[in-house]
């Protein structure tokens, strides 16, 4: 057993020195900074997890220069812009280990609190330090002529071209997948994993793309000539930038570094007893040689697809805009944003269910596509996603008027994406042979928004007396109140049910059961039950969707969390002196 133990030092403080997992009596071998593990017992408690995290910086180089010009009925702006973005990191990421504890283990109790107690590991993670150093250059010319059509009617048109290099790694720390392909440049490295100098294969993975070129058109039209009413519409194609970040990954997964989950563990003694795991014993210390790279089995790797392109965005806006009685101004919006393109890291060597399958490592490996037992997991930046976000918004504006402004605004929106996409790191879904079943609102989905503010300046009293002057004037309130509706909220069961590499099941939907309560209840009721538990029960094999039923059917992000409101309030007083006025709040 490995015991950890906790000291108190009473009316003092004391500066105890960093342990690890190592310290405590496990033959567990960090690689790094010391830090305790992370643990996750599933539906009990989760500590730990400091990361050292990374050290980083950038340099930024721009050059970028404009041109204007008025002739006649235009205004038009030319220009073009260099960058250079150099991303220096050094990282520690997962280094001191992570444990989870899931009733699925294929030595589980029946119950991750005891699996604990007794040390039924289900996975754990291990990473070793890594360096990235990327530069990428861009490039872009653009345009844009604001065209007086009549005196109430203008036109914008604009039109921008980027050209965006391909990140590149200083010592070509990347690689990419083509299956069935052998790597030239790494004749070790699994069936499929190539690199740069291998056949097709750039220093940049992908290609250099010609072909962003962005039109943007919009107009201002005052229909009825007398300066109170403003209708206004856009639309624009706007090309985003992949994320250093995104394309430092390869890095800090084999060869170059560890970055990966064992599913088969021994104990937390005996961390790397397991051959299923550890064939060959305890792999660390790992040092990557670019003479002689060696890989795990099966190992895990980070790569690039060289079909990634750069997200790509349609965005469209139309408003009309009126002047009221009163000062009081208007407006209503419509506001859509659809995007494309979308980057995602998905499992592209996804071990799916398959009849006799457990949680073990020799299963999950034997159920691997390509090269089972040697190629593990192999995170695959592609960019197939999409989102999309649509919002008709009311605005009111009352300026300075009787000492009174008055502000607010109301939005009715939807976000909504294809899956859970992430750029950094493996995203999140139930099957990645299924990705289909990640359709949902994003996480920040609001439906309701809605704000009021206002200033009162209280200096009404235009009387001589002197003391009701300054007893009656010289006040301010000022409030704001935001409302928002729930945040959409993902159920999982904590458990791997259907047996797959991806560890990230949802539960079924249980027939004649309304999983969703009226939020009307009173305080107490909903503090206690936010939600119907009893409309959700266990997926697993012919149980759910997907192949076999084993995947659960249940959307993600389907709940609704409460709402939020947030009310405040000031009181001001200025109270002026000779020579400085004295605010009181």
């Amino acid at each position: 057993q490995v015991w950890f133990n906790f000291t108190r030092v009473a009316g003092g403080r004391v500066n105890l020195p960093a342990i690890s997992l190592g310290d405590l009596g496990s033959n567990f071998n960090i690689q790094g900074p010391k830090a305790l593990p992370q643990l996750t017992v599933s539906g009990y408690f989760g500590v730990g997890g400091a990361l050292a995290g990374p050290v980083t910086t950038t340099d930024f180089y721009s050059l970028r220069d404009l041109v204007s010009m008025t002739k006649g009925k235009h205004s038009i702006n030319f220009g073009a812009e260099l960058a250079l973005d150099k991303n220096m990191i050094v990282g520690n990421l997962y280094n001191f280990g992570v444990f989870t504890f899931q009733t699925s283990a294929p030595t589980t109790t029946g119950n991750a609190l005891a699996d604990f107690v007794t040390g039924q590991v289900n996975t754990m993670e291990q990473d070793t330090p890594y360096h990235g150093l990327l530069s990428d250059w861009h490039t872009a010319l653009f345009v844009q002529d604001d065209y007086r059509v009549t005196p109430r009617l203008t036109a914008n048109l604009g039109l921008r071209w980027d050209i965006d290099v391909p990140p590149v790694e200083s010592s070509n720390l990347t690689g990419t997948f083509v299956p069935n392909v052998q790597s030239t440049v790494v004749p070790s490295a699994p069936l499929g994993l190539l690199y740069p100098g291998d056949k097709g294969v750039p220093r940049g993975i992908v290609d250099l793309r010609w072909h962003h070129i962005s039109p943007r058109v919009g107009f201002a039209w005052d229909p009825f000539g007398d300066g109170k009413t403003a209708v206004r519409a856009a639309a624009g194609v706007f090309y985003g930038s992949v994320s250093g970040n995104e394309w430092n990954q390869p890095a800090n997964a084999q060869p170059f570094a560890i970055r990966q989950t064992f599913n088969s563990i021994t104990s937390f003694t005996n961390v790397y007893g397991n051959p299923a795991s550890f064939p060959n014993g305890d792999p660390f210390p790992y040092t990557y040689s670019p003479s002689a790279p060696r890989f795990l089995p099966a190992a895990s790797v980070e790569t690039i697809s060289q079909s990634t392109q750069w997200p790509l965005v349609y965005q469209i806006n139309t408003a009309v805009q009126r002047q009221l009685p009163s000062q009081v101004s208007a407006t209503i919006a419509y506001v859509g944003t659809l995007s494309h393109d979308l980057p995602i890291m998905i499992d592209d060597n996804y071990a799916p269910y398959a009849p006799g399958a457990s949680t073990s490592q020799t299963s999950i490996n034997a159920r691997r596509p390509y090269d089972p037992g040697v190629l593990g997991q192999n995170i695959f930046l592609i960019s197939n996603q999409t989102a999309s976000y649509h919002s008709l918004q009311f605005s009111v504006h009352r300026p300075l008027t009787h000492n009174l402004t008055l502000n607010g605004f109301y939005v009715l929106s939807h976000s909504f994406q294809s899956s859970n996409e992430s750029a950094v790191g493996l995203a999140t879904a139930q099957d990645f042979a299924h990705l289909e079943e990640e359709r949902g609102p994003t996480d920040n989905d609001r439906r309701h928004t809605a704000s009021i503010s206002g200033i009162w300046d209280l200096d009404y009293y235009k009387g001589s007396n002197r003391f009701l002057s300054q007893a009656a004037n010289h006040w301010t309130i000022s409030s704001i109140a935001i409302f928002y509706s729930g945040a959409p909220v993902n159920i999982v069961t904590g458990s791997n049910r259907n047996f797959d590499s991806a560890n990230n099941n949802r539960p079924n939907l249980v027939r004649g059961q309304n999983a969703f309560l009226d939020p009307h209840r009173s305080r107490a009721a909903a503090a206690a039950a936010w939600f119907n538990t009893a409309a959700f029960a266990p997926n697993g094999p012919g149980l759910g969707t997907g192949p076999y039923g084993a995947d659960g059917d249940v959307g993600r992000d389907y709940l609704r969390a409460p709402g939020y409101r947030d009310v405040d309030l000031g009181i001001f007083r200025n109270i002026t002196f000779v020579r400085f006025t004295l605010q009181l709040r």
